[in-house]
């Protein structure tokens, strides 16, 4: 097989089927790679097959800030919120709702607005993610984030995850990640963190 990275190509995402826009021309035996620029999935083409084969699944996606994320159903009640802290449904499968108020079953942050709620919507689980903060919150990079006392929402304003005894541990367990962009705070302000959990 050829170089793989000298057949990199752009591809039509407004079309039923992907097109390949690239005026090269090319062996299709040769192993060409594109990316979806809609949904950042990988695909090869495999020549042997005569078809373009994904590098994953169609229930992932590596997002173009950085981050892993998965499909699962939106069950909020709602379309999605881009940026929103998700956590598991306890009333379906493969589904996730809104956290509580300074909740500790985080499990990600919703990647797309608009999704209507029973329809699958691809969550951030890893890597950099879009958080919502808490409006009237600032945020600096470098912080510790943890979930706030508003429902879905983040807090970026604590310089270091807190000290001492049980309490302390608790709020230790809200932990979605660190900062990684100061903001002044204000409405519905979406920063870049770097996901992890306790």
């Amino acid at each position: 097989m050829a170089n793989l990275d000298q057949y990199i190509g752009a591809f039509d995402t407004d079309t039923a089927a992907d097109t390949y826009l690239s005026d090269r021309s090319y062996d299709s035996s040769d192993g060409l790679i594109y990316r979806n620029t809609t949904y950042g999935v990988l695909k090869i083409y495999d020549g042997q097959q005569s078809a373009w084969i994904p590098m994953g699944s169609s229930k992932m996606l590596l997002t173009p800030e950085g981050g892993f994320a998965v499909l699962l159903t939106n069950e909020t009640g709602a379309n999605s919120v881009k940026g929103e802290l998700v956590k598991p449904d306890t009333a379906a499968d493969d589904a996730f709702i809104l956290t509580a108020g300074d909740d500790q079953e985080i499990i990600g942050v919703v990647y797309e607005s608009g999704v209507a709620d029973g329809s699958e919507c691809y969550v951030v689980i890893g890597g950099i993610a879009e958080v919502l903060l808490k409006d009237t919150t600032a945020s600096t990079h470098g912080n510790w984030v943890k979930t706030s006392d508003t429902a879905g929402r983040a807090d970026a304003s604590n310089a270091a995850p807190p000290g001492g005894g049980v309490v302390q541990l608790d709020e230790h367990m809200q932990e979605i990640g660190h900062c990684l962009e100061s903001n002044a705070g204000g409405s519905d302000q979406l920063i870049r963190i770097l996901m992890h959990f306790n």
